[in-house]
């Protein structure tokens, strides 16, 4: 009789450990969110690959990141071209080799990684796995898989497994001028 108290006793124990735990793990995460969206850099990530979320799941989107805020449009287009030619033919040299071992599964891919400068012609760009989460999906445009690029948060030196949507903004209705007459 003892030992099925002290198996009761260990499964709720265990049951309350698992709660806490997931309170920090969600407390943690928000408190993350919140510190990016004050804190943090805003900068343009640009869509390389889009992974539907299976199982309800959130969907998980590949994006090139870079630093420099003065990098042309062009250019990253020309890396996402480059980035998704590594991952889906066969690798020409030892660096395209590494770019498509660095991007193409988000399973061991953790935070930021930093692209080889040769791929990149010397200029800095991560490549990020990102986790459309529900709280980021409802500030994304409608039809944001269509574009080449959205629009986040992230902090280079903190938290590099955190990028945010920034709530979009809210337009103001525009007021009827009541002095205007209408009726002729």
């Amino acid at each position: 009789m003892p030992s099925c108290i002290w198996l009761v006793l260990g499964l709720v124990l265990l049951i309350v450990f698992l709660v806490v735990l997931s309170k920090w793990i969600v407390d943690t995460s928000d408190g993350w969110r919140k510190e990016v969206l004050e804190d943090g850099e805003r900068t343009t990530a640009w869509i390389v690959d889009y992974e539907p979320g299976e199982d309800l799941g959130s969907p998980i989107i590949l994006v090139l990141l870079c630093p420099d805020p003065d990098i042309p449009d062009d250019f990253m287009r020309k890396m996402v071209k480059k980035v998704d030619n590594a991952r889906t033919r066969k690798a020409k040299d030892s660096v395209a080799a590494e770019v498509a071992r660095l991007t193409l599964s988000h399973v061991e891919a953790c935070g930021r990684q930093r692209l080889p400068g040769k791929f990149t012609e010397g200029h800095e760009i991560y490549a990020f796995f990102y986790r459309v989460a529900s709280d980021d999906a409802v500030n994304l445009p409608e039809d944001w898989i269509d574009e080449d690029f959205i629009s986040v948060f992230l902090m280079w030196d903190k938290h590099k497994t955190t990028l945010v949507v920034p709530p979009r903004r809210k337009r103001r209705k525009q007021k009827r001028s009541d002095s205007r007459d209408f009726r002729e």
